[in-house]
């Protein structure tokens, strides 16, 4: 409505990270589908925050991805586990699972983990594992969502457990993108 204003200035701490395996920015999802995917994981965030006219300043981190592409989901992809982390060394990890209609992973899930200078390496699905740890139901839609993770990539000696700050978090964009998704707010613990 007309009584909130939310302005941010963004200014990007680390280089632009390509997303894909090969790290040239190209994302398979399935077989002869893909999309265009980059990243700037760790940005400076600084604005105001206006509520029915008091103005709340904030300061903080921020994480901006931008996909683009021809894919579309085929019948076999049924889900996906999505997940962007900044961890309190100054790393990063972007990590997802595509599932498929017998709630099995897809080859094609992948991941990086940047460092904090910036260095990335990309991930392959056997390099990481994301294991839901309960489930929410919609009230809304009575589509049934995974609702907290654990997350371990051996390589970078990664354990890290994932869970929602609130549960109902899904997003409803048929008037939009014609899906229906959860996507939020999480806190992060682990090593």
């Amino acid at each position: 409505g007309d009584d909130v204003t939310f302005e941010a200035t963004l200014k990007p701490k680390k280089r632009l990270i390509l997303n894909g395996k090969a790290k040239n920015g190209v994302s398979y999802k399935d077989e002869n589908e893909a999309s265009r995917y980059f990243s700037y994981t760790r940005m400076e965030m600084e604005g105001d925050f206006v509520w029915n006219g008091e103005t709340e300043h904030f300061t903080g981190n921020s994480w901006m991805d931008r996909e683009f592409g021809t894919w579309t989901p085929t019948e076999n992809q049924k889900g996906w586990d999505w997940f962007s982390i900044q961890l309190d060394n100054e790393t990063e990890l972007m990590c997802y699972q595509l599932r498929n209609s017998t709630n099995g992973i897809s080859p094609y899930s992948s991941g990086v983990f940047i460092e904090k200078d910036g260095e990335y390496t990309p991930l392959s699905n056997d390099e990481f594992e994301i294991e839901p740890t309960g489930y929410w139901k919609s009230p809304h839609t009575k589509a049934t969502y995974p609702s907290g993770w654990k997350i371990k990539v051996p390589k970078f000696d990664l354990m890290l457990s994932v869970t929602p700050v609130i549960q109902d978090q899904e997003l409803d964009t048929r008037g939009t993108t014609m899906i229906v998704y959860w996507e939020g707010a999480c806190e992060v613990h682990g090593k």
